[in-house]
């Protein structure tokens, strides 16, 4: 599937993590996701139910900077440019 689905939303609870869930299932249809999940609490609630189609990954309770992408892009970064004195910020 090459489609981007995301929400943006201003609070995180169980009942719109489920809300999410259900529309992110309906998008898939017959396809399946695996969702990379953390340990906050909205993830691990009795009240909360996963589709079939999606299937949860859970991330270590201890931050794992190499399962981020991220980190790698701040590593090189960092390495760029580690040493330089610069005159402005600009």
């Amino acid at each position: 599937m090459d489609s981007i689905f995301a929400w943006n939303i201003q609070s995180f609870v169980e009942n719109i993590f489920n809300n999410f869930l259900d529309a992110l299932s309906s998008q898939l249809a017959e396809d399946i996701a695996l969702l990379q999940i953390d340990q906050a609490a909205a993830h691990f609630t009795s009240q909360l139910k996963w589709p079939e189609n999606i299937i949860p990954l859970c991330q270590p309770a201890h931050y794992c900077p190499q399962l981020n992408p991220i980190e790698r892009f701040w590593l090189f970064l960092k390495s760029q440019i580690k040493g330089q004195v610069f005159n402005t910020l600009d």
